[in-house]
């Protein structure tokens, strides 16, 4: 695996903790998806987007109603066994 293949799994488990930690936080209220693909849309296309979030649907992390995406069961299990570590003096990295 080349570098620049391990850097983008790398950035992409990132994100893809990051979303269900905002998730996890969001509780009922949920994503707005609108509102988390503006966040995300300098990173990713509309294609890419919509295949992550349907990705974490389909992997039961994440629930979709009228455009709004809400955490499992599975999504908060994932961000209690550690979820998303950010160490200012290393790149983030994932339990």
């Amino acid at each position: 695996m080349t570098q620049q293949t391990t850097n983008a799994l790398r950035s992409l488990r990132l994100l893809t903790s990051l979303i269900l930690e905002s998730a996890v936080l969001a509780g009922d209220r949920g994503l707005i998806s609108g509102h988390l693909y503006a966040v995300l849309c300098g990173k990713l296309s509309l294609d890419q987007y919509n295949q992550l979030m349907s990705g974490l649907v389909n992997a039961g992390m994440l629930t979709e109603r009228g455009h709004v995406y809400t955490a499992t069961v599975k999504a908060h299990d994932y961000c209690n066994k550690g979820g998303v570590i950010v160490n200012l003096d290393k790149s983030p990295g994932l339990v």
